[in-house]
C-alpha cells in the first residue's frame, strides 16, 4: 500500500484522530476484522507521511 491509497482509506483527517484510531485498533488486534486491519495499516502510513492532497508541486 502506498501513501495515496492509505490517505484514500483514512480520508481527510488530521493526525490527532488518526493517532487515536491507530491506538484503539492496536489494543486488541486479534479481534480486528480484515477491514479494520487495513485501516490500521493505512493509519500507520498516514502518521509517517503527509497528505498528498496538500503537496505543493515545484517547490523545493
Amino acid at each position: 500500500m502506498n501513501r495515496t491509497e492509505a490517505w484514500k482509506i483514512i480520508g481527510n483527517s488530521s493526525k490527532g484522530p488518526i493517532r487515536n484510531m491507530v491506538r484503539a485498533l492496536s489494543m486488541h488486534s486479534w479481534l480486528n476484522t480484515a477491514e479494520e486491519n487495513l485501516r490500521l495499516e493505512a493509519g500507520k502510513i498516514c502518521l509517517k507521511t503527509t497528505n498528498p492532497r496538500y503537496d505543493v508541486k515545484g517547490v523545493k
